[in-house]
């Protein structure tokens, strides 16, 4: 399998991807959260939006997408993009009517990330670290993912952060099969495009 379809494939297991089908705000007053997805202008020099991706799949414990969408939330939208064969970002971004919902919905991803170790997706193995990528929202979580399988082997640092009445995940994912350190080398990137994302949530 193409390394650009094996990184699609893992990160499907963590949102939504649904840059083609936002769910509109319910009656309860959640905030619409498409007009704070990131947008290609957003996207550095030779990016391009990905086709959806499906949807949330399951990996096991590390399906936070799924965890979210099971808080019910009251707009959920997602966006995928892709440099080349890689990398490739993605965020997706849920909101509540109430902040109370949403920091419900965090912790209850984030308790389920932390008890998370290693899980299995796609046919590869892997396993979670906690990270630092530094100060976003209210509350934020971020996790190194490390997955190998079929010869092949993907990095991906993963956030989630609560701002207001929304929950944030963004996910950014290489190809490491050549060099075990591309994720460090991407690290600045990563923490740039986690900032922008972060900018455009109101909550």
């Amino acid at each position: 399998m193409p390394i650009a379809h094996k990184l699609l494939s893992a990160v499907a297991a963590f949102g939504a991807a649904l840059s083609l089908s936002i769910a509109p705000a319910s009656a309860s007053s959640a905030p619409n959260v498409h007009p704070w997805l990131l947008s290609i202008s957003d996207m550095p020099a030779g990016w391009s939006v990905m086709p959806d991706s499906g949807g949330p799949s399951s990996a096991g414990c590390l399906s936070p997408g799924l965890a979210l969408r099971a808080q019910h939330p009251g707009s959920r939208g997602g966006v995928s993009f892709e440099n080349g064969q890689a990398p490739i970002a993605e965020e997706d971004v849920y909101s509540w009517a109430a902040p109370s919902a949403a920091r419900h919905a965090y912790f209850v991803v984030t308790t389920g990330l932390n008890r998370c170790q290693r899980f299995n997706s796609q046919g590869m193995k892997g396993t979670v670290e906690p990270m630092n990528l530094g100060r976003y929202g209210n509350l934020r979580s971020a996790y190194q993912l490390s997955m190998a399988g079929g010869g092949q082997s993907v990095g991906m640092d993963f956030l989630v952060a609560l701002k207001g009445r929304a929950v944030v995940e963004f996910v950014y994912a290489d190809d490491t099969s050549l060099d075990a350190n591309m994720m460090s080398l991407d690290l600045s990137d990563v923490q740039s495009l986690a900032t922008t994302a972060m900018a455009k949530v109101r909550g």
